[in-house]
């Protein structure tokens, strides 16, 4: 617990305090709303390309690691 609370500090102090004592709430509001958008929205596309990436990626791992393969023979003579 205390280890977190130390890892913790430094980026806990400059994302919530600081911005406190800068900015007036107005600003420090409309970046919290931006903030949370925006990992939504990537969030949301994240959630919608993963399959397809996914997807690609296993097709281009069967693609080149066949059974038999010089791949295989290297890891068997290595």
């Amino acid at each position: 617990m205390a280890l977190a609370a130390t890892v913790n500090a430094g980026s806990n102090a400059t994302t919530f305090a600081l911005p406190a004592e800068v900015f007036p709430s107005e600003i420090r509001t409309a970046g919290h709303g931006f903030a949370a958008a925006a990992g939504k929205l990537g969030a949301a596309i994240g959630g919608l390309l993963f399959p397809v990436v996914r997807h690609r990626a296993a097709r281009a791992a069967a693609r080149h690691v066949h059974p038999g393969s010089a791949h295989d023979e290297q890891a068997v003579v290595l």
